[in-house]
């Protein structure tokens, strides 16, 4: 699990590969000798605000040989873009869907987008799943083997252990769904 790279600038792509990319390749090489599934899920905040290197960013942890997954993060929504169906145009364009499931070993690996645009600016976003992904999961989950592990992948958390009040706002809908 790889969590917010965020680069922004050439300079940082260039630390990303030149410096971060190596250590992973190390991990990823250690669990590949083994017979455990390996792949790479990134949490979000693939890049910061900087679309144009989203395919570069993918391209990237491709290159470590065994597959790639993406959680949408907001700052790989379109700042520029009030509309959040439009703001992450570039991001399919580029990963893939924002929502999404897969199987490795005995997990159910589900990809949930919960940052939701709500304007023009960089902070304009919410936390939330919206409808249509909570029915699109629970569906999902229907069709899963009781004896596989769930794994869900969200950019924002569901609580804040030193927060409680600075969740993901329909959590218990989200928790509903997977408790059995």
């Amino acid at each position: 699990v790889v969590g917010d790279p965020q680069p922004q600038t050439e300079e940082q792509i260039m630390r990303l590969e030149g410096e971060i990319l190596p250590a992973i390749a190390a991990i990823v090489e250690e669990y590949r000798a083994t017979d455990y599934p390996t792949a790479i899920l990134l949490t979000g905040d693939v890049v910061w605000d900087t679309m144009a290197f989203l395919p570069r960013v993918k391209a990237m942890f491709e290159s470590l040989g065994v597959p790639v997954y993406a959680v949408i993060g907001n700052h790989d929504h379109n700042e520029s873009v009030a509309n959040d169906s439009l703001a992450v145009q570039e991001y399919r364009d580029a990963l893939g869907p924002t929502y999404y499931s897969y199987n490795i070993g005995q997990w159910h690996v589900v990809a949930l987008d919960d940052v939701i645009k709500n304007g023009p600016k960089r902070n304009d976003y919410s936390s939330g799943i919206n409808a249509t992904q909570l029915a699109w999961l629970k569906q999902d989950l229907a069709n899963v083997d009781k004896s596989k592990s769930i794994l869900i992948g969200l950019h924002i958390p569901s609580s804040r252990r030193n927060n409680p009040g600075n969740h993901l706002s329909d959590r218990d809908a989200l928790y509903d769904l997977v408790k059995d």
